[in-house]
């Protein structure tokens, strides 16, 4: 149905086309010899027109010293410029009794300028006198400090005109193939998009219209390379920016053997939700700065698809994230010695823990160790004690043992029970300066304790 759709916006302009395609220069060579072991006349001119184009991608180089312009230039160094490219297309197409015109024009960078050189790429009839529009240049990759990286994408085969008009703006309107001609102050002032983003759920023509109005969209940084090497498709939020404490969804069709993360701020999510081929999460940022969803590497580290810019989050923001994620909270996240980890692991009373520290009573929380088998239910939760004051904590233990309070020489170990959860309970009536450690007798070593609090007293 797309292409078909692509078909029929070129129809009303293509009748008259090829008579404004300037010449190809002249060739020595006969090239069915060639065109025969790249496609076949057996297939569609679609399909002749790919294969064509996937050939050059993968092995015609850009030439960096811009010096080779002609098809047989081109072919003989595995090198040319966009014409060259672009004449060696045609001379292959030709010979498979394929059609194709050489548009050129002027093109726009990825940082929106516009280079003085020209550019050229093809209409390639592939219906009649319908047609696609094809880059075999860019297709092929691109040049970094003046070295060629080759980088075959489909991306620049059978562009949507209103995606390549973002980029490409041909001397010839007609190549255009919009219904209504884009000036060049338009195309000056648009900003450029890639024809990948339609694979990720955005409308061409859609983006093209808020364009034209001065609203054009802030797409987020789209790794497209790292994306279809891992990706079949993917379904992420469209706008550049997020909020912190709101839910956004990530939604990969992966690649067998794909495993994706999400990260913002100290806060990274692995575990994603999966049903065949799908895999997806729900996530909630919580810092403001950048949100990046990666591709796991089989190092552990990962690599990046796509890249967000998080707003720096008002009162209301801060209110919605502390409402569903109060662990998350930057009044949490901001305090010595925080490990959301072991927070989660003991399952503290989140919610009281963040009351308590907005409160003003907690500056640092205790150090935290573990992972032990146990539930702390209650315990003070500022890292540092007051020298002769009492204290209680609550353990709830995941077997039969014993609790204990170890300030410095002194060991406290009268436990008494929480019927209700089945905590054990032990209270040290004045707290010596020093060290105080909340400890665990070890299940299968009954001789010895481990630590899973400690403060400073002072």
């Amino acid at each position: 149905m797309y292409r078909m759709l692509i078909l029929a916006s070129v129809l009303f302009c293509s009748a008259g086309a090829s008579a404004q395609s300037a010449p190809l220069s002249p060739s020595k060579y006969d090239w069915s010899g060639l065109a025969n072991s790249v496609t076949s006349t057996d297939k569609t001119a679609y399909d002749r027109a790919y294969d064509i184009y996937r050939w050059l991608a993968e092995n015609i180089s850009y030439d960096t010293t811009y010096s080779i312009y002609t098809a047989d230039g081109t072919y003989e160094n595995r090198r040319g410029v966009c014409q060259g490219y672009s004449e060696l297309f045609c001379r292959i197409a030709e010979a498979v009794g394929l059609r194709a015109d050489i548009v050129t024009g002027k093109t726009k960078d990825a940082d929106g300028s516009i280079p003085d050189m020209g550019h050229a790429w093809l209409f390639v009839y592939t219906d009649g006198n319908s047609g696609i529009l094809v880059d075999p240049t860019w297709g092929a990759g691109g040049v970094s400090d003046g070295v060629f990286k080759r980088n075959p994408t489909d991306s620049w085969f059978h562009v949507d005109p209103a995606w390549m008009i973002f980029s490409h703006l041909p001397d010839n309107e007609m190549y255009q193939l919009m219904p209504e001609k884009i000036s060049y102050q338009s195309f000056l002032e648009m900003p450029r998009y890639e024809p990948s983003l339609s694979r990720y759920g955005y409308n061409g023509r859609e983006v093209l219209a808020s364009a034209l109005k001065g609203d054009a969209p802030q797409t987020p940084r789209l790794y497209t390379s790292s994306i279809d090497a891992n990706a079949v498709s993917i379904n992420f939020p469209k706008e550049k920016t997020l909020r912190v404490g709101q839910d956004y969804e990530f939604v990969v069709k992966r690649k067998p053997g794909a495993n994706f993360v999400v990260s913002n701020g100290d806060c990274v999510e692995k575990e994603w939700m999966v049903s065949g081929d799908i895999t997806g999460v729900r996530f909630m940022p919580s810092a403001g700065g950048t949100l990046n969803v990666g591709v796991l590497n089989e190092n552990g580290g990962w690599t990046v698809m796509a890249e967000y810019d998080v707003a720096e989050p008002t009162a209301s923001d801060i209110a919605a994230l502390e409402a569903r994620y109060p662990l998350r909270s930057p009044a949490l996240s901001g305090l010595p010695n925080f490990n959301r980890n072991m927070i989660e692991h003991y399952g503290i009373d989140v919610f009281a823990l963040l009351k308590e520290v907005k409160a003003g009573g907690v500056k640092e929380l205790p150090k935290f160790y573990g992972p032990n088998k146990c539930r702390l239910r209650k315990a003070p939760w500022n890292g540092v004690l007051r020298a002769g004051a009492g204290y209680t904590f609550a353990v709830e233990p995941g077997y039969e043992t014993r609790l204990a309070i170890i300030n410095g020489d002194d060991w406290y170990m009268e436990n008494s029970v929480d019927y209700s959860n089945g905590s054990l309970v032990v209270t040290i009536p004045s707290a010596k300066p020093g060290k105080l450690k909340l400890s665990l007798r070890n299940e299968n070593n009954p001789e010895s304790y481990s630590t899973i609090l400690e403060y400073r007293v002072e």
